[in-house]
């Protein structure tokens, strides 16, 4: 999953009256974001544990406007209608839920953290099995063409180890790999 990041701090859990959601004003700023763009929520609530923020018809809406994935560190519901109604899209949430709460929007495009990774608004966020990563917007084309080197030198390497070496030229080409193509510092 790749995008730019549209955020905003949501709160599900905390006691009262129902709270205005703001749903209208967050579905204008993601209408009008970056494209391919992440819906990207960060709990503000008193039960970080309950909370809810997305499921299926949610989901749906965010891709329909242009969303390939959402990063929450609240809970999903819905999973099977996720995967259902919105093939391809991606979620990252530390889990499931049974159901929601009294919804409310907070803040609108803000700078957020979940579990501990800053994202601020347009960061370019990349997310695979391994989690989610942000790009700061000022350092993207640097970090595309690092990436492109690291992998390079990657596929290298790799080629050479399935193409069968003994013990010692193994240990030599790890050893002798630079596969961070880092530069030096001036």
């Amino acid at each position: 999953m790749v995008g730019f990041a549209i955020t905003c701090t949501m709160d599900t859990t905390t006691r009262g009256p129902k709270r205005g959601g703001r749903l209208d004003e967050f579905l204008e700023l993601l209408a009008a974001a970056q494209k391919p763009s992440i819906v990207v929520i960060q709990d503000v609530g008193s039960d970080s544990g309950r909370s809810c923020f997305s499921g299926d018809l949610a989901c749906a809406s965010y891709q329909s406007l242009g969303a390939v994935g959402l990063v929450q560190d609240g809970g999903v519901r819905d999973l099977p209608g996720i995967r259902n109604a919105c093939p391809n899209f991606h979620v990252f949430s530390p889990g499931s839920v049974v159901s929601h709460g009294n919804a409310a929007r907070l803040e609108l495009n803000v700078p957020v953290s979940i579990g501990g990774l800053s994202i601020n608004p347009g960061d370019l966020l990349h997310g695979d099995l391994n989690g989610i990563v942000a790009i700061p917007k000022e350092i993207i084309e640097p970090v595309i063409e690092q990436s492109e080197a690291v992998r390079n030198a990657e596929q290298a390497v790799l080629s050479k180890i399935k193409g069968g070496l003994d013990l010692e030229d193994l240990k030599s080409t790890l050893i002798g790999a630079d596969l961070t193509n880092k530069q030096p510092r001036s």
